[in-house]
């Protein structure tokens, strides 16, 4: 079965955007404790409802497994996960929140345009070196410079999608095109 839409949510932006709304209410289904010292993560949450910062609702959403060995199977993580956007969508249709949707705003911009930054970086760092490397004599080796020009076509075309996402991004922001949202 193919999904009609999806969503990709970047953590670092959600866990911002969560902290700028004044955490989220959830109920935490069980008593979820992990530490990963490697990995900078630890979850430590008490069963119940309750308001969680954004660290904390990362955490929830990203728990997989305790430090007892105890795991979850990912349709629990799933359930989780769905039920941080519930909660989070009720939290934006509360009035009482809506003085603070601009600094919300505020902080998607900036991780948009940080991400966006990183995202047109590494293709064109690529494309350079492709053309560095055709130029430093791939060139004379045919097979090897049509394998170039196919990682060139490549990086080329990932730029064009970014761009044209772009513009469908900015013909939204300025209602060009409607934005349609649909209950799932």
């Amino acid at each position: 079965v193919s999904p009609d839409e999806t969503l990709v949510i970047d953590y670092s932006m959600l866990r911002k955007v969560i902290d700028a709304l004044g955490g989220v209410r959830v109920n935490v289904d069980r008593q979820l404790d992990y530490d990963d010292n490697w990995g900078n993560l630890h979850i430590h949450l008490k069963p119940g409802w309750q308001n969680l910062n954004g660290t904390q609702a990362m955490g929830f959403v990203r728990f997989r497994h305790s430090n007892d060995g105890r795991a979850d199977s990912d349709f629990v993580r799933i359930e989780r996960q769905q039920a941080l956007l519930q909660a989070l969508k009720a939290k934006l249709q509360d009035p009482t929140v809506w003085l603070r949707i601009p600094r919300v705003l505020e902080t998607v911009r900036r991780d948009f345009i940080s991400n966006i930054s990183h995202e047109l970086r590494t293709p064109l760092a690529s494309l350079k070196a492709l053309v560095e490397t055709l130029r430093d004599g791939a060139l004379d080796d045919p097979p090897a410079a049509e394998r170039f020009l196919d990682l060139v076509e490549t990086e080329v075309d990932t730029l064009a999608q970014m761009v044209q996402e772009l513009l469908e991004l900015s013909r939204i922001e300025s209602g060009q095109v409607p934005l349609q949202l649909a209950a799932a």
